[in-house]
Formats: C-alpha cells, sequence, structure tokens
C-alpha cells in the first residue's frame, strides 16, 4: 500500500492503481483515491476528497468538506463542520458527523446518518436506510421501499416512491409517505402525519397529532394513554382504524382495545372516539351514527 501525504499548502493528491493511503495536512486539499480500495483522511481546510474506482474510506476532519466515493461500495464520514457527502454507484454508508450535512446516497441500498447538526439527507435509488440522530433534519427516500428515522429534533421526512416505513422520534416532526403502501408512526410530540396514494398505515402515538391518510384505503392507529389525534380526511367504508393498548404492552399489536370499550359522540360536526372518559381521537366532518365495529381493523404492520 503506498502512503501519500499532503503539506501545509493547498494539494493535489493523486493515488495510483493499488490500495493507497492518502493523508491531507492543513490547507484546502483535493484528493483522487484513483483504482484500488483506498482510504483518503482529510485534515484542516476545506477538502475534496474522491474515492474513484474501488470500496473507499473517506474521512473529512476539520473543515467544510465534500466526500464523493464513486464507484465501489463505500463509507465516507464528514467529522467536524458542514460537510457534503455523495455516496456514488454502490451500497455505501455515509456519516454526518458535526456540524450541518448534507448526505446524498445515489443508485443502490444506502445507509445514511445524519449525527449532530441540522441536516439534509437524501437516498436515493435503492432500499434506503435513512437516519437523522439529533438537529432538525430533513430526510427524503426516493425510490425503493426506504426506512427513515428522524430521532431527535423537529424532522421533516417524506417517502417518496415505494413501500416506505416513516418513524419521526422525538420532536413535532411532519411525516409524508407519498405513493406506495407505506407506514408512518409520529412518536414524541406534536406531529402532522400524511399518507399520500397508497393504502397507508398512519399511528400518531404521543401528543397531539395530525393524521391525514390522502389517497387510498388507510389504517389509522389509535392508542390508549399516549394523545390525542385529529383524522382529517376518515372516509367511512373505506378507510379502517385500529386500536392498540401500549400503556400494558408498548409493542402491542391488534384490537387490544375493542370496540365495546369505546364510546363514541357527535361533536358539531365531527366525530369523537373516547376510552374512559379520555379522548383518543376527532375524526373530523364524520358523522357519528355512521360509525360501527365494521370500521375497526385487526390488520396492521409489525410495530417493532
Amino acid at each position: 500500500m503506498a502512503t501519500i501525504t499532503g503539506t501545509a499548502a493547498d494539494d493535489f493528491l493523486n493515488g495510483s492503481l493499488e490500495d493507497d493511503l492518502i493523508l491531507g495536512d492543513a490547507g484546502n486539499d483535493t484528493a483522487r483515491g484513483g483504482e484500488g480500495n483506498d482510504t483518503i483522511r482529510g485534515a484542516d481546510g476545506n477538502d475534496d476528497l474522491l474515492g474513484e474506482i474501488g470500496n473507499d474510506t473517506l474521512f473529512g476532519n476539520d473543515g467544510n468538506d465534500t466526500l464523493s466515493g464513486e464507484d465501489g461500495d463505500d463509507q465516507l464520514t464528514g467529522g467536524q463542520g458542514s460537510d457534503v457527502l455523495r455516496g456514488g454507484r454502490g451500497e455505501d454508508f455515509l456519516k454526518g458527523s458535526q456540524g450541518d450535512d448534507r448526505l446524498i446516497g445515489g443508485a443502490n441500498a444506502d445507509r445514511l446518518l445524519g449525527g449532530s447538526g441540522n441536516d439534509e439527507l437524501f437516498g436515493g435509488n435503492g432500499a434506503d436506510l435513512v437516519f437523522g440522530g439529533s438537529g432538525n433534519d430533513v430526510l427524503r427516500g426516493g425510490n425503493g421501499a426506504d426506512e427513515l428515522q428522524g430521532d431527535n429534533g423537529n424532522d421533516n421526512l417524506a417517502g417518496n416512491k415505494g413501500a416506505d416505513d416513516l418513524r419521526g422520534g422525538s420532536g413535532n416532526d411532519i411525516l409524508r409517505g407519498g405513493s406506495g403502501r407505506d407506514t408512518l408512526l409520529g412518536g414524541d410530540g406534536d406531529d402532522t402525519l400524511l399518507g399520500g396514494s397508497g393504502n397507508d398505515f398512519l399511528l400518531g402515538n404521543l401528543d397531539n397529532d395530525r393524521l391525514t391518510g390522502a389517497a387510498g384505503a388507510d389504517t389509522f392507529g389509535l392508542s390508549s394513554g399516549t394523545g390525542q389525534s385529529t383524522i382529517t380526511d376518515f372516509v367511512d367504508g373505506v378507510d379502517r382504524i385500529a386500536l392498540f393498548d401500549f400503556s400494558v404492552d408498548p409493542n402491542a399489536q391488534g384490537f387490544a382495545l375493542g370496540f365495546s370499550s369505546l364510546a363514541i359522540a357527535q361533536v358539531g360536526n365531527d366525530t369523537t372516539i373516547t376510552l374512559n372518559g379520555d379522548l383518543l381521537a376527532t375524526l373530523a366532518n364524520v358523522q357519528a351514527n355512521t360509525i360501527t365495529v365494521a370500521d375497526f381493523t385487526t390488520t396492521v404492520p409489525d410495530l417493532t
């Protein structure tokens, strides 16, 4: 393995046809790995690191760096500063670390981790795993069945095409499923969930959430002991409601509470669903006398 080392100046460092170790130094460096499975480390300065051909490992370190994996299954880590990470072709792992980072997956099944800071993460094509980390993050899926997790902060998640799994985590999050049969879980905070086209499952979970299924035959999850949901577009005979009891079992699945336990009432133009005096949901612009046991279901996705 050849070792190529930069200087305190702004260097242009080229790898060889072999597996190279390229080490930047002070200055704004440009490093290209070439062929082989290369390791490229930036240092101080705003560096531009390109893995090129092979399965490469890139580290940005200090500064606002740009890391591009290009061909191969690459691992990119940003470091301090606000970095841009591009996976390219292959199944890549991108980790933003500190700063407000921008992570872009590519053509295949990539894993993206934002880290701290307010990050933007784009999975691209393929079945991607996109994890925002702390901060107020923007997460986008793409084509394929993606899994998006916001974690801490007020996050904005969109699955786009494919059967996606979106989980907001803590904070006041916005989740949009897009096309496909999507699963949307709000988590802690006052969340807004929009299913989009397709037959989607929406569960706000804790606090006061706003759920809109949009097109398709959607299922809205309600749970005791968590919070209140406003369902904006429930269609009797098309959409369904699933009941959970997370106060007993945090991994509860199915028809845990039972229709007979509920009180269904008309309040103005809306229908309220309560359990032992606790409001579970408000169905906007729905007549209470149309809600029967037929509107409830035991068919739900696996939420573990």
